[in-house]
């Protein structure tokens, strides 16, 4: 659903608003059409079109239910759709895929599409292990999500602190270069500005095509696949920069942590 740039002229950008009891998801993306809405209420579907050049992650529909392993209630808005999911751990599943009717609530100028997650365990240590997920997430899973350009997250702390994260994304259009930032701010209540730090990395980016993939049928019709490395590299030495704890493997999709190549070789 996203372009270079949306319908609206700007910049795709994705919200995560994370309190207690939601986790609320924001984007200014073009939102929702009839199939994508078919799509997410089924199993086994998808709205993404197959094709040679297709990018896209996901299998039939099965991703957006891996919510429910947090969620008990899932509320949609998006564009002319306002609707909701329930599912509660022992159930059967049919309301996962069973959508029903929700008011909408106003959207801010700049959102599109809001999804709603009413967290299943209220408790402390349930939201914890959440919090701690969320905060470990890299600054490069943005490098790999293509079309997105800003990720920002705010977390409501137990002790009432709220945190801000913007995590950016910018390329140089002549250059093998990728600029990365991420800005984190830290409030009590909505206005009191307790700390604020940036930090910035750059990356040289390395394409390599594989030709003549062997056929299977989760990729009908395609023989080629792009694999890309990005390097860290000093921003004023132009020089690479080394982590003992190593760099991230990723599928569009963080997978793990490898310990640090040797490069001395």
């Amino acid at each position: 659903m996203y372009s270079k740039a949306n319908r609206s002229g700007t910049n795709p950008s994705l919200t995560f608003n994370i309190t207690p009891t939601c986790f609320v998801i924001e984007t200014n993306e073009d939102g929702f059409t009839r199939a994508n809405v078919k799509a997410i209420c089924a199993t086994g579907k998808s709205s993404k079109k197959a094709s040679q050049l297709d990018d896209h992650i996901g299998e039939k529909g099965f991703g957006f239910k891996s919510v429910f392993a947090v969620a008990k209630k899932v509320h949609i808005q998006s564009g002319v759709w306002s609707f909701c999911f329930e599912h509660s751990r022992g159930q059967d599943g049919l309301g996962m895929v069973t959508p029903l009717d929700a008011s909408p609530t106003p959207l801010a100028k700049n959102i599109t599409t809001r999804i709603t997650l009413m967290l299943a365990d209220n408790g402390h240590a349930a939201y914890e292990k959440l919090v701690n997920a969320i905060e470990d997430l890299p600054n490069t899973v943005i490098f790999f999500l293509q079309k997105l350009e800003n990720l920002t997250i705010r977390i409501e702390q137990s002790d009432g602190r709220i945190e801000s994260t913007m995590i950016r994304k910018t390329k140089e259009p002549t250059l093998q270069m990728v600029h990365l930032s991420r800005e984190k701010q830290c409030f009590q209540g909505s206005n009191e500005k307790l700390s604020s730090l940036t930090e910035r990395s750059d990356y040289h980016v390395v394409t390599h095509m594989i030709k003549k993939m062997p056929e299977d049928e989760r990729r009908t019709g395609r023989h080629t696949a792009f694999v890309q490395l990005a390097f860290p590299v000093d921003a004023v030495a132009k020089k690479p920069k080394l982590s003992r704890l190593g760099q991230h493997v990723f599928a569009y999709l963080p997978l793990q942590r490898l310990p640090q190549l040797d490069v001395s070789r």
